[in-house]
């Protein structure tokens, strides 16, 4: 029985370039309720990751949900925290470790369709626009997961040059 692994090609990016991808078109689409510049930080040890995100994520965020409960509104950064913190658990296998799969499969059986097939499932990974893909999935995000819209693009773009 063929094995069809219908994956990133071996050149295709890196969990890094991903990264850096994502930060840099976060300059030109900020997020407006973003309360500091977004950043990546990869460690090799869990328990170094787990002071980092306590002393950069959770503890300030209790600090400032206390003074917001103070003020009379509703504290949103703790609960921000989790998810986050729950977010990059899900990632970790996966940011983490590597796998290579062969697509030999896959492209014998791009050789061997016509042309017409070729145009009407087209499924060649080579000269994929990967900073194309990575713009829509950013925007997704932002639009979806955040729920926000380019209605408040402006007022970012000032936010974060600041």
């Amino acid at each position: 029985m063929l094995i069809y692994n219908y994956v990133s090609p071996v050149d295709g990016p890196t969990w890094n370039e991903y990264a850096q991808a994502i930060l840099d078109i976060n300059k030109i689409y900020p997020v407006h309720k973003a309360i500091y510049l977004p950043l990546n930080i990869s460690f090799k040890s869990k328990a170094l990751y787990t002071i980092c995100f306590w002393l950069g994520c959770f503890i300030p965020a209790l600090f400032i949900d206390v003074a917001t409960m103070c003020m009379n509104h509703t504290p949103r950064l703790w609960k921000m925290c989790i998810k986050i913190n729950k977010f990059s658990q899900i990632l970790e296998p996966f940011s983490n470790n590597e796998w290579t799969f062969s697509t030999d499969n896959v492209c014998a059986m791009w050789e061997r369709i016509t042309k017409e097939d070729q145009q009407l499932f087209n499924f060649d990974m080579n000269g994929f626009d990967w900073t194309k893909y990575f713009i829509n999935l950013y925007q997704g995000i932002r639009l979806y997961v955040l729920d926000e819209n380019d209605s408040t693009l402006e007022i970012s773009r000032k936010k974060y040059k600041r």
